[in-house]
């Protein structure tokens, strides 16, 4: 058996601990990573991505390779798909437009899924609009809530960046 797995429950909570929630704890980024990982390892759905989310900020708050934050942060949202927090985070560390326009959308349909308020899921479609006018996925997604909801300025929105996809 190999050391991962032959280390209990209570190893790894002391792991944490040590390595972690001591403020003064002077491990190397990538050991606290790897301990972070090893104890989502050991949890499924929202536990699993808590671990993940968790591994990602202390990564991001130390300057790491947003490589490596954005991938933390893909596990947890595959772990937990549900996960707002995950989603948010993800959608921050991304710098690429149209990346970023396809976060909003999930964002936005995560929401409308999981009885987000029609306000959030209104600003995330408008944020991809204008961040990927053209794409038909977002249109599509963003003349359905707006008609449901009736939302003018957001229906208003949605034919701005029609109009501008077609110049």
């Amino acid at each position: 058996a190999t050391l991962r797995a032959a280390l209990s429950g209570e190893a790894v909570s002391a792991a944490v601990h040590a390595l972690i929630d001591d403020p003064e704890s002077e491990a190397p980024l990538q050991l606290r990573v790897a301990v972070l990982r090893l104890s989502a390892e050991r949890a499924a759905g929202e536990a699993r991505a808590s671990w993940l989310l968790r591994a990602a900020r202390l990564a991001r708050e130390e300057g790491a390779e947003s490589t490596l934050c954005r991938g933390l942060l893909a596990e947890a949202i595959e772990a937990y798909p549900d996960g707002r927090e995950a989603h948010e985070a993800l959608l921050e560390t991304e710098g690429d437009p149209l990346a970023k326009a396809g976060h909003h959308l999930r964002l936005a349909r995560l929401l409308a899924r999981t009885a987000g308020s029609d306000e959030d899921v209104a600003q995330h479609l408008k944020s991809a609009l204008r961040l990927a006018p053209a794409r038909k996925d977002t249109q599509a997604a963003a003349e359905a809530h707006f008609a449901a909801t009736e939302d003018a300025g957001g229906l208003a929105a949605l034919y701005a960046a029609q109009l501008s996809a077609l110049e």
